[in-house]
């Protein structure tokens, strides 16, 4: 994937997003993701570039330049009935929180 808006489509579409729901949880405009897909805008500036890798999970050297292995898939979200987008909404310490009480759940009934 050669350029910046194929490797930003591709990143996307692996997690089934769209470019809506990639514009909000980036904090960036849902017409900012589509001239960046289409081209429009060669590249993103240096912190939009780093809200989308880490919203995408992936190296921004990778989103950006392509220069390092492109990412593996990420790991199938394992609860359809509530969206991986709000998830990723969440503040770091909410999913710490949330990861250690699905753990304990987990542990409680495998007990």
């Amino acid at each position: 994937v050669s350029r910046f808006s194929d490797r930003l489509r591709t990143a996307r579409n692996t997690r089934g997003w769209t470019q809506k729901e990639l514009a909000e949880l980036s904090g960036l405009t849902p017409s900012a993701i589509g001239n960046y897909e289409s081209g429009q805008r060669a590249q993103a500036s240096a912190s939009a570039m780093l809200k989308l890798a880490e919203v995408l999970g992936v190296s921004p050297g990778w989103l950006a330049q392509g220069d390092s292995p492109a990412p593996p898939p990420p790991a199938p979200w394992p609860f359809p009935s509530v969206p991986y987008s709000r998830y990723l909404q969440l503040k770091p310490q909410q999913r710490r929180q949330l990861e250690a009480l699905i753990g304990a759940y987990i542990d409680s009934c495998s007990g």
